[in-house]
């Protein structure tokens, strides 16, 4: 799925996990010259990005 993303051409990618009860939130972005996503980090608590958007969000309060 993350070609297809990649190939459309789709600057950030967050895959949401549930990870021992917890929300847990893996971000990519892509990398143009090669159109292949690079893990740009990974949020447990609380996820604070600028990319794609300014935004925090806490992952506590989210439920499954």
């Amino acid at each position: 799925m993350m070609r297809k993303y990649a190939e459309a051409g789709i600057p950030c990618l967050w895959r949401v996990e549930d990870e021992d009860g917890g929300t847990t939130v893996h971000r990519y972005e892509l990398d143009t010259a090669t159109t292949v996503y690079v893990a740009s980090g990974t949020d447990r608590g609380t996820l604070a990005t600028g990319r794609p958007f300014p935004v925090s969000i806490d992952l506590h309060r989210l439920t499954p």
